[in-house]
């Protein structure tokens, strides 16, 4: 501020500009500091980091990551991200860089590899936006397979799987039938379904209240009849207590105590085993039946894919919904019954 403006300034301006110069001095000091962030500001830095996503999938999948990290570190997570910040940016982007091999040589997809390496370089953003370190990092994604297999079950083995499932009883099996119904006739994500507690199904409504990926609100959607008498089944057997709508079972086939939910690596095994059983020639995997369901889905309607795009919830797609109506006049709500009694 030259001479003549800092005369006619008013005293609150003449602070404002004071605490700016203050904040300034304090972010320069803070990144030129040698010293690099101490083992329990580490621990708290990466508590408030993962308090402050968006969802409990995106937490689960950034504590995953740092603890990966870590773990081909030698070290555990604190001590792992203090050795990682208290290098320099070369250092860290080679760290990652030799990560990124180690996870290539293990063979695992270019998805699971940018995904890992993703959210450490965000936890490294957050602590540069903290001035907890003085660099960021960024390391060059791996290229997609381009012939990589994501199919699901064709609709002649989704036909097969329900046949199967139709000629069992009990807990397990009602259970089992109510968890492919959803994933399937609503295209559901996995973790959509898991989340899923028994106060969001409206039985005689007919309805079923979703969080989707990236929605903080849920969504409430219809459910087409083969979905909802499976739904009927399984919360019959359950039981009327609240808490997750999925729990664990026993190997007997009843309830644990405390009525635990359900979670994703059992429900990836309990769907691996009725694929066996029902004879189909590949694994049967959670992501597959929604997978199935979209094709299906655009088979059904013709390939339109802004309609589909409707049922599958797909955020970016949703957008264009907006501004264009689809003519064929169809709905989430007739695409998931028809998918469903197809």
């Amino acid at each position: 501020m030259s001479p003549s403006a800092h005369a006619l300034a008013t005293p609150e301006q003449l602070r404002a500009v004071e605490l700016f110069a203050e904040l300034t001095a304090e972010a320069v000091a803070r990144r030129l500091a040698k010293a690099p962030p101490t083992p329990a500001e580490v621990d708290a830095l990466l508590r408030t980091w993962l308090a402050q996503a968006r969802s409990e999938n995106t937490r689960r999948t950034y504590d995953q990551a740092v603890r990966r990290f870590a773990a081909w570190s030698g070290a555990a997570p604190v001590e792992a991200v203090a050795r990682l910040f208290g290098g320099t940016r070369g250092k860290a982007r080679l760290a990652l860089l030799e990560w990124k091999a180690a996870m290539r040589a293990a063979d695992l997809s270019p998805g699971t590899i940018n995904t890992r390496v993703a959210a450490v370089q965000a936890l490294v953003s957050f602590a540069a936006d903290v001035d907890a370190i003085g660099w960021t990092v960024r390391v060059a994604p791996e290229p997609p397979e381009l012939r990589r297999d994501t199919r699901g079950p064709t609709h002649p083995e989704v036909v097969r799987l329900f046949a199967y499932l139709e000629t069992r009883l009990g807990t397990v099996a009602y259970r089992d039938m109510a968890l492919a119904r959803l994933l399937f006739d609503l295209a559901l994500r996995v973790g959509e379904v898991l989340s899923l507690d028994v106060n969001h199904v409206d039985l005689a409504a007919g309805t079923v209240a979703v969080r989707s990926k990236g929605r903080r609100e849920r969504l409430t959607l219809e459910l087409p009849e083969p979905t909802k008498a499976a739904l009927a089944d399984w919360l019959l057997t359950r039981g009327p207590a609240s808490g997750a709508l999925f729990v664990g079972l026993t190997k007997h086939g009843t309830v644990r105590p405390g009525m635990r939910r359900m979670d994703r690596v059992d429900a990836a095994r309990r769907l691996a085993a009725m694929g066996r059983a029902a004879g189909l020639p590949r694994p049967l995997r959670p992501h597959g039946l929604r997978h199935a369901a979209a094709t299906h889905a655009l088979d059904l309607f013709n390939g339109n894919v802004r309609l589909v795009a409707r049922f599958t919830r797909h955020k970016k797609v949703a957008i264009l919904l907006d501004h264009y109506d689809d003519a064929r006049g169809e709905s989430p709500a007739s695409i998931a019954r028809a998918v469903a009694g197809g």
